[in-house]
């Protein structure tokens, strides 16, 4: 009898011990059809940051607070399943080539989906819509395929009418193309609607290797909008329905003047060597974010040359690789520019700059030299 109570508050703790989670199970369809989408990649992400278990049965990869979310990918009927997940509640992503992303554009973060103890959520159901799709060639001013550069899909931004970003253009989603060799492109998962091509330079010919950018021309291709303008506001609407592959779209790439920005990376002990250097568009000008819009490396004395700038208003950054110490301490550091002179101008008073509001860089048909930029580095 007492071996029999003793096992009975053993197993008893052991369940209180466990930790009670749930489950998700569903389909992926294809609008109109309802055919199963095979091989889609679904996400799941929790409405609000939490620790705990990932998902299994399919899923790979683990959440925590900061970790990535679980994935899974559906089978041949286009069902996917998530289990052991904590109680709470969760959304989906989905990711297939061909189809818009789900959530579509414009539709928030999706439906939630509620997960109690003990339970699998079934029966979920996402239908995929078909994506539209722009194709065409990206040529330079002499009529010569450009390869290697990158096309994005771009729309208005959402915002009320009368904002001061109400005609500006952002980055639809994840929509961008490389060119191939021969210049060609074809920006595919389109929701239905309206779409603007922009053309810019791969990163791979931005960066260069310590002191100095690679490019060191008068003149460089710069950012251009279809259909062959390099303001925003010339550029071209493409209406683009379901399903449907608009053809034919075909412009040049302009290319402007360039310079450069010289300067060196200092901390608290002097200058640095192998910084990293990155110009940055400023949103506020109307730029699109597109990544650096040049790069370059620190020499031993913590000089650089970022070659390669039109003349326009940037931000500049800089940042020393993590390493770790043979303590095993992980050290690194970032910083923006605090100092200037000649070629560099900032807002009123020239207040000291920081990573939540860095300074503006401005180059206007001349070189910007002598930049200080001040990083901090993590301590020991």
């Amino acid at each position: 009898m007492f071996v029999g109570l003793s096992l009975g508050v053993l197993l008893a703790a052991s369940q209180a011990a466990a930790p009670a989670t749930g489950g998700i199970v569903g389909r992926v369809l294809a609008e109109g059809t309802n055919a199963p989408v095979v091989d889609a990649r679904v996400m799941l992400i929790p409405a609000a940051p939490r620790s705990g278990s990932s998902g299994s049965s399919g899923s790979s990869g683990s959440f925590g607070r900061f970790g990535p979310p679980s994935q899974s990918a559906t089978d041949e009927s286009g069902r996917f399943s998530f289990g052991g997940l904590a109680p709470g509640e969760y959304r989906l992503n989905v990711q297939k080539s061909g189809f818009v992303n789900y959530p579509g554009f414009g539709a928030g973060p999706g439906r939630a989906i509620t997960v109690t103890a003990g339970h699998t959520a079934d029966g979920v159901t996402i239908q995929l819509q078909r994506g539209g799709a722009i194709a065409g060639r990206l040529l330079d001013a002499s009529g010569s395929p450009v390869p290697d550069a990158r096309v994005i899909a771009l729309q208005r931004a959402p915002v009320p009418p009368g904002s001061p970003m109400a005609n500006r253009l952002t980055p639809a989603g994840t929509m961008t193309q490389q060119t191939n060799d021969l210049g060609e492109f074809r920006v595919s998962g389109l929701a239905a609607g309206e779409y603007f091509l922009a053309a810019t330079r791969s990163p791979a010919t931005m960066f260069g290797g310590p002191g100095v950018t690679a490019t060191s021309r008068a003149t460089a291709a710069t950012t251009t909008y279809f259909p062959g303008t390099i303001d925003q506001a010339g550029a071209q609407p493409i209406p683009v329905t379901a399903g449907q592959t608009v053809n034919g779209i075909e412009f040049a790439m302009q290319s402007v003047p360039v310079f450069r920005i010289v300067g060196q990376v200092v901390d608290d002990n002097g200058p640095v060597a192998n910084a990293f250097v990155m110009v940055l568009g400023d949103p506020q000008s109307g730029s699109i974010a597109l990544g650096p819009i040049a790069s370059a490396q620190t020499d031993a004395s913590g000089g650089f040359v970022v070659g390669g700038v039109p003349s326009g208003t940037y931000r500049l950054q800089a940042s020393i690789p993590a390493r770790t110490s043979a303590s095993g301490t992980v050290r690194g550091g970032s910083g923006a520019v605090v100092m200037w002179s000649s070629g560099v101008s900032a807002g009123p008073g020239d207040a000291r700059s920081s990573m939540d509001r860095p300074t503006e860089v401005v180059v206007n048909g001349a070189d910007a030299t002598d930049v200080r930029v001040k990083i901090q580095k993590t301590q020991p």
